[in-house]
């Protein structure tokens, strides 16, 4: 897949498989019912599923992320930490 213009690939970008090669210390959310709860709001965590649909529209944008019957609605916005670019790699 060709780079998309003016995107650092220090920062994001496309990554090698992982393929359990090391342990890290990362906290996985399973993508279910109890991810949608109160306690969850505000908090972040990391969870393993495959995109299933992407919308990016001006400096905002939309992934579901989709793991067995469960989605997960992601929202990606344009800010001081989050530039321009990441949006339009997330979109390719």
């Amino acid at each position: 897949m060709d780079p998309v213009a003016g995107i650092d690939a220090r920062v994001y970008g496309d990554l090698p498989l992982v393929q359990s090669q090391i342990k890290t210390d990362r906290k996985w959310c399973e993508i279910d019912a109890k991810l949608n709860s109160p306690a969850m709001a505000g908090q972040s965590g990391w969870v393993r599923a495959r995109v299933h649909s992407i919308r990016i529209g001006g400096k905002i944008g939309f992934i579901v992320l989709r793991r067995g019957f469960f989605t997960l609605q992601c929202v990606l916005a344009e800010t001081d930490k989050t530039p321009k670019d990441m949006l339009k790699f997330a979109q390719k």
